[in-house]
C-alpha cells in the first residue's frame, strides 16, 4: 500500500481525496496509510466488492478510481485517466 499511496502523491494531477478501505487485514497497512496525510484509512467488512461500495458511498468527487494496494502509477496515471472522460 506504501508504493501506491507514494505513486498517488507524484502525479501529475493530483487527486482530491485518497480513501483506503480496509477489510481487516493483519499486515502494517493502517500504520502505514496513517504515514501519508492525503489518505484516510476506513475499515470495512470482506468482501471486496463490499469494501470498494463502502469506499464508493464515502467519496465526495464525481470521478471515482478503484486501486489495488499493490499497484504501480505511472505520475502522469490520473491526468491521463481525467484526459480519456474529456474526449
Amino acid at each position: 500500500i506504501g508504493t501506491v499511496l507514494s505513486d498517488l502523491r507524484l502525479q501529475t494531477h493530483l487527486p482530491d481525496e485518497v480513501l483506503v478501505v480496509d477489510g481487516g487485514s493483519t499486515d502494517a497497512t493502517q500504520r502505514i496509510v496513517k504515514t501519508h496525510k492525503h489518505a484516510t484509512f476506513i475499515q470495512a467488512d470482506k468482501p471486496v466488492g463490499n469494501q470498494r461500495s463502502h469506499g464508493g458511498n464515502l467519496a465526495k468527487g464525481s470521478i471515482i478510481m478503484f486501486l489495488d494496494a499493490d499497484v504501480h502509477l505511472d505520475p502522469t496515471f490520473i491526468e491521463n485517466a481525467l484526459a480519456e472522460f474529456q474526449t
